[in-house]
C-alpha cells in the first residue's frame, strides 16, 4: 500500500482509484471484524485471536497510510474534502430531538459522525471534535475512537516486544498523533448531552465520515431563538 501511494498513485486513473478505495474499505472492515479485540481496544496479529498483540496493535499505521491522520496526506491521496463534501445546510431547532440527526445518520456511506462546537478545520478534521457517534452498528471505528483505545492498550499491556516492533515504539508513535479522547456514543446520539451544549453555544456542526475517515456530509444545527 505504501509503495502504491508513494510511487504510482499520481499515474493511477480515477476509475482505478475508486477500485482501490473499495479494496481498502474491505481490508479495513476485515481487520476490525477478524483481528480487533473490542474488550481490549486493540488488534491481534492473527485472525480471531484471543488477545491483542504488539505486532497486531500497530494496525493504526494503516490509517496513517491512507491519510486518515493527516489532512495534507488525505488531500493528496483523495482530493480536497471541501470539494466533495455534501452540504446538508442548516437546520434550525427549538428543541433538539434524536430524529433531527436522521438526515445525516442515514446518509449513504456514513459510518461515523463527529460533532464540532465550531466550523471544522478541513486541514485537520481530528481537531475541535466534541464527540463521536455511529450511524449504525458497525465494526469499523472512527480514528477519534480507536486511537485513544490503542494508546491506552499500549500503556497498560504487559507485553514489551513483538516480532517486528516494540511497546515503546507504539507508545511513542501514538503519542505523536494529536488526537484527544472524546465522548463516544456507540448506541446512537446521546441527545440530552448534545442538547445542553447547543443550548449554551447556539450552534453545532456535525460531519459524517466514511470508513476511510473521509468527510462525506456536513450539517449545521442552530438553536432557534
Amino acid at each position: 500500500m505504501s509503495a502504491l501511494f508513494k510511487y504510482l498513485w499520481n499515474e493511477v486513473s480515477q476509475e482505478n482509484k475508486e477500485k482501490t478505495r473499495k479494496l481498502i474499505e474491505r481490508y479495513i472492515t476485515l481487520k476490525f471484524e477478524k483481528f480487533y479485540i473490542p474488550k481490549e481496544g486493540a488488534f491481534s496479529y492473527y485472525p480471531n485471536g484471543e488477545h491483542a498483540t504488539i505486532d497486531g496493535a500497530n494496525e493504526y499505521r494503516t490509517f496513517e497510510k491512507i491519510g486518515a491522520l493527516s489532512g495534507e496526506k488525505q488531500k493528496k491521496l483523495w482530493g480536497d474534502p471541501k470539494d466533495s463534501i455534501i452540504d446538508l445546510g442548516t437546520l434550525k431547532v427549538s428543541d433538539l430531538k434524536k430524529s433531527n440527526f436522521d438526515l445525516i445518520l442515514n446518509s449513504k456511506f456514513v459510518n461515523s459522525i463527529r460533532i464540532y462546537k465550531t466550523a471544522p478545520d478541513f486541514d485537520n478534521l481530528t481537531s475541535g471534535v466534541f464527540a463521536v457517534a455511529y450511524s449504525k452498528k458497525t465494526s469499523v471505528l472512527d480514528v477519534m475512537d480507536i486511537i485513544p483505545k490503542l494508546r491506552h492498550w499500549y500503556n497498560t499491556t504487559n507485553q514489551s516486544m513483538g516480532n517486528w516492533t516494540s511497546k515503546e515504539d507504539g507508545i511513542q508513535e501514538l503519542e505523536s498523533i494529536k488526537i484527544e479522547k472524546v465522548p463516544v456514543y456507540e448506541n446512537g446520539i446521546l441527545v440530552e448531552s448534545i442538547k445542553e451544549i447547543l443550548k449554551n453555544i447556539g450552534k453545532l456542526v456535525v460531519v459524517g465520515f466514511d470508513m476511510l475517515q473521509m468527510p462525506r456530509y456536513e450539517i449545521v444545527y442552530e438553536l432557534e431563538k
